[in-house]
């Protein structure tokens, strides 16, 4: 069997569990353009991530990375616990139905409004500079506690 999009093609990470592998195989092992890969360390996740055009993942960790990364994601899953990528737009929430999936591909290669819009969304579960903040408020918080030390024993006028 032939995939209709030729420009598209599939890269599946696949979970370690025999009974996983074994069923990725059976089903797409031989299919055109669907390359089924052992499970990859982050940098390499990443770096097709950010080569996608559209993920499609169940995965809690990816529903985070995805806005991160400006990155289109369908979520195959009934619910999800983080919602704010659903409603800032950069997800969709699609179940766990093939036909669901089939539709939502189909409508999202033919018009790319929401793909691209994606890119503007500013990420739902930050801005990345979180670190750097905290990093501040401890140093602030230091240096106040060592000014207030220097008053108690006198050496600070």
């Amino acid at each position: 069997m032939s995939i209709r999009r030729e420009n598209v093609c599939l890269f599946f990470p696949v979970h370690p569990n025999p009974n996983v592998k074994g069923i990725a195989k059976e089903i797409l092992g031989k299919r055109e353009r669907i390359y089924l890969l052992d499970p990859l360390d982050y940098s390499d996740f990443l770096a097709i991530m950010r080569s996608a055009w559209l993920i499609v993942s169940d995965s809690g960790g990816v529903q985070e990375e995805a806005p991160s990364l400006g990155k289109p994601l369908l979520v195959m899953r009934e619910n999800t616990e983080r919602p704010e990528a659903i409603r800032s737009g950069v997800s969709k929430l699609i179940g766990n139905s093939p036909g669901s999936l089939k539709q939502m591909l189909e409508e999202n290669y033919s018009v790319e409004t929401w793909i691209k819009s994606v890119k503007e969304v500013a990420n739902p579960f930050g801005d990345g500079r979180s670190a750097a903040r905290i990093v501040r408020v401890i140093e602030e918080k230091l240096a106040a506690k060592d000014r207030a030390a220097k008053v108690d024993q006198g050496t600070l006028f």
